[in-house]
């Protein structure tokens, strides 16, 4: 059941983009692949503290290490996010242009 529920929770994002144009698609799998960094940065977080409190040093370090990293692609994915929104607009606002003259 859990497996289920997890599959049907993951499809739904992308169910949400049906319909829409190749440009929106790109900015919202952008603010999707965001959030699922920042969900691991908090993964990590959580781990790298259970690890301290068990006195963990090496898992607590492999932790804060590969949270740094994920915390980078965040940033990455983060910022390529204005780009793509003012594409999608600039596309979106051309075609209307067009179908209204």
């Amino acid at each position: 059941m859990k497996s289920f529920l997890a599959h049907l929770f993951a499809t739904t994002p992308k169910t949400a983009q049906l319909g829409h144009e190749e440009s929106e698609r790109v900015t919202q799998n952008l603010m999707m692949a965001y959030a699922v960094e920042n969900s691991e940065i908090a993964m990590y977080e959580s781990l790298a503290t259970v690890a301290a409190a068990a006195g963990d040093a090496e898992t607590e370090r492999l932790a804060r290490d590969i949270q740094a990293q994920e915390d980078a692609t965040a940033g990455k994915v983060f910022a390529m996010i204005p780009a793509a929104a003012a594409r999608s607009f600039q596309q979106l606002a051309g075609a209307r242009e067009t179908r209204s003259a």
